[in-house]
């Protein structure tokens, strides 16, 4: 059953349908002779092997019309060698047409641009603990991180290089910073493939990249804070493990970097980067190039987008990558709201406490007549309101950037700012940068009771603010962030994504200026998390697949959250596989999972011919030439994967098969437990692993029967346990009934 049925019947996406097995034309809306970027994928020559850098380079120039433009510009951009089999060069559309003519010409689509999707979050994560992971794996010493990001600031004292070992004797990277001394033994690798930049040497002009690298790795900085708040001594997940930066903006640029950080050696790559497109992988470069990667030894961590909280709009959801949606902490910057009519309401800020009127003003709400402009606060009009001296309540929208309204607002002599989240935000609370007027940002369910005070009582309406400082134990935690992208998939076949969660929102990290801390929010802050504990994962387990190292992460995550509920999501009900993936992470646990899903990269070939990819598609992802009638094609849900998320057909049976790996004691008994709504029978076979030897394998089914009046159109979520003495291997699992 094609899982688009899935999506129609259930979700109701709107989607545009093409078979991943039909080549897609190449479609720009740009003038046939207008030059751009082209990312080409080519075969190798049949029975040879390139013999050096020179000898590639020069197979893929015989693809070019000309060496030269006529301003004798380079047409060849990049030449890959691991990340895909081809190159990137300035080409027009109709250049690109004569070349698809070409013997060993595969397929080409125009460059795109790359869209970036702490003090307390180590300790959060129970890393800092006595008996935490930091103690068991020297906190990464020795394990390389790579960051495809926006640069970085190598002057931050986050990358001072205090207490850091000498990198490891395998490194090959190097340090483009105009031979200047900007490297050291915690930031061991920069190098700059944005060719649009300004400053063309890996220097951070954006923050961004700064900001995830110290999130990932950050030395030790005692005293960090934003404006006093988030006080506290300032690390990455993995303080003692080694960067390497790789800058970037496009496409063919994160390709190259891939490339480059493959040659140079890294463990682990954290990418918080997303393509604005959904793409089949055929088209998706960030998928390929992290087959790549993943090929070659190295985990690929990914984050899911910004997109939510609406329905498939998870971003990088290859099923080699490691998929990473955004959580909240128990940590709140928090300002009470004090209504005139007595109702506390509590919000969050990063403005000087100083700056908040403790008196009662009056309060008003440019939008309450409706105008749909003015209730955003986006033009200088206000509604025709009076806002001088008073409090303003404006509504959030994600089109808004955070910074308008205040500045409107502020200009109109407004004393203070109120910033109500939108529905989509739920209770999702992202402070705002510091302003010239003090702002606090609430949630949705108290921006609606405070529209209903303003209105009822009018002109009498007041509200005056009492700070609290840095907050800790909000309950419940962790909840699924309202951006975090959620599945299903549109491109993937059935693999549930998002794979796992870590926090992502109010996160503090290294800013642009020497020692200044900033906060952030957004999947792109989540993913260094995961991509931390990963290198302290292979710091533990060196000789561990990537696949190995995710399933640990994924079997032993937290899915339940400090109250004892499922984790829920920004509107507070339970969040389910397509929003939380298989949980938050948990560091300690995943050191010592018990048992492991692996794959590898056959496995990854026979999912893509059993996902109605052709020959050539699939060779283009796996970069090398492959018959998928030999391969014996596989569908997604018999993937080895540590989520199972099944489409069944009412009226038939449907056995899913799973292999797992003894990693715990090597003798050892585990017994399946599956606790399913009713409506859909499951059944383990064998209902017990029995191990011997450590490292040995063994193989179970899994067998699902619709049962009873469930109809068409339900959707069941559950979860599959294996239970030793020692260990708990969990499992979501998702049924769709059709």
């Amino acid at each position: 059953m094609p899982l688009l049925f899935f999506f129609f019947f259930f979700f109701l996406c709107s989607l545009c349908y093409a078979s991943p097995g039909n080549l897609f034309p190449i479609v720009d809306g740009r003038d046939a002779t207008t030059l751009q970027t082209y990312i080409v994928h080519v075969s190798r020559p049949k029975n040879a092997a390139f013999t050096s850098p020179e000898h590639r380079e020069a197979w893929h120039r015989s693809f070019l019309p000309t060496a030269t433009l006529g301003s004798s510009e380079q047409r060849m951009v990049y030449s890959y060698d691991k990340a895909i089999s081809g190159f990137a060069a300035r080409l027009t559309r109709e250049e690109v047409k004569v070349m698809e003519e070409m013997e060993g010409f595969l397929f080409a689509h125009p460059d795109e641009p790359l869209v970036p999707a702490t003090t307390y979050t180590p300790y959060f994560l129970g890393l800092s603990r006595a008996n935490g992971l930091w103690n068991a794996t020297k906190k990464g010493d020795g394990v390389v991180i790579g960051i495809v990001d926006t640069g970085i600031n190598p002057f931050h004292v986050s990358f001072d290089d205090a207490g850091m070992p000498t990198p490891p004797k395998s490194w090959r990277g190097r340090c483009d910073f105009n031979n200047k001394p900007f490297c050291n033994n915690k930031l061991i690798g920069a190098r700059n493939f944005a060719r649009a930049a300004s400053v063309h040497l890996p220097f951070d002009t954006d923050g961004h990249g700064t900001h995830v690298a110290s999130t990932v790795a950050g030395n030790f900085v005692p005293g960090a804070n934003v404006g006093g708040y988030a006080a506290g001594t300032a690390a990455g997940v993995a303080p003692r493990a080694h960067l390497a930066v790789y800058k970037v903006n496009q496409s063919s640029e994160l390709l190259a970097a891939i490339d480059q950080a493959i040659y140079d050696r890294v463990d682990v790559l954290s990418i918080s980067l997303v393509s604005p497109f959904y793409r089949f992988f055929h088209q998706n470069t960030l998928a390929i190039g992290a087959l790549a990667a993943t090929e070659h030894g190295i985990l690929v961590s990914c984050a899911a987008g910004n997109a939510g909280p609406f329905q498939s709009t998870v971003a990088n959801d290859a099923p080699w990558i490691l998929t990473v949606g955004g959580s909240t902490t128990d940590r709140a910057l928090r300002v009470s709201v004090r209504l005139d009519n007595g109702v506390i309401l509590h919000g969050e800020t990063l403005d000087d406490p100083n700056d908040f009127p403790m008196a009662s003003l009056p309060f008003i709400f440019p939008g309450a007549g409706g105008h749909g402009v003015a209730r955003l606060c986006t033009d200088r009009w206000l509604g025709g309101a009076d806002v001088e001296g008073k409090v303003v309540l404006c509504m959030a929208d994600a089109r808004v950037p955070s910074h308008v309204p205040g500045q409107i607002v502020s200009l109109a002599g407004a004393a203070a700012m109120i910033l109500a989240n939108p529905a989509a935000s739920g209770n999702t609370i992202m402070v705002v940068n510091p302003s010239s007027l003090p702002t606090v940002v609430i949630s949705h369910a108290d921006a609606m009771e405070v529209i209903s005070y303003l209105s009822s009582w009018e002109a009498d309406a007041g509200v005056g603010f009492a700070p609290k400082g840095t907050v800790y134990g909000v309950q419940p935690f962790p909840a699924v962030a309202a951006f975090s992208g959620r599945g299903p998939s549109t491109v993937n076949d059935g693999v549930p994504k998002p794979d796992i969660l870590a926090p992502g929102v109010n996160i503090l990290g290294a800013s642009l200026t020497g020692s200044d801390f900033i906060v952030m929010s957004g999947t792109s802050m989540a993913t260094p998390h995961v991509s931390g504990v990963a290198a302290l994962l292979k710091s533990l387990h060196p000789n561990w697949s990537p696949a190995a190292l995710k399933s640990a992460m994924m079997t032993t995550s937290i899915t339940y959250d400090s109250e004892g509920n499922e984790i829920t999501d920004e509107t507070g009900r339970p969040a389910g596989i397509f929003a939380a993936g298989a949980g938050h992470i948990n560091p300690l646990r995943a050191s010592d999972p018990g048992l492991i899903y692996d794959l590898h990269r056959d496995d990854y070939v026979r999912y893509l011919c059993g996902a109605g990819y052709g020959d050539v598609e699939v060779s283009m992802v796996a970069r090398r030439t492959v018959d998928c009638a030999s391969m014996m094609p596989i569908s997604a849900v018999q993937l080895n994967y540590p989520m199972i998320a099944l489409v069944m057909v009412r009226s038939e049976k449907t056995n899913v098969s799973r292999t797992v790996r003894n990693v715990g004691p090597a003798k050892s008994m585990y017994a399946a437990e599956v606790d399913f709504p009713v409506g859909v029978d499951v059944m383990v076979s064998p209902a017990t692993l029995e191990f011997t030897r450590a490292n040995r394998k063994a193989s179970f089914t899994v067998a699902f029967a619709a049962m009873g009046p469930v109809g068409p159109g339900t959707l069941l979520q559950g979860t599959l346990r294996w239970v030793s003495s020692n260990h708990v291997v969990k499992s979501p699992v998702s049924v769709y009934v059709v």
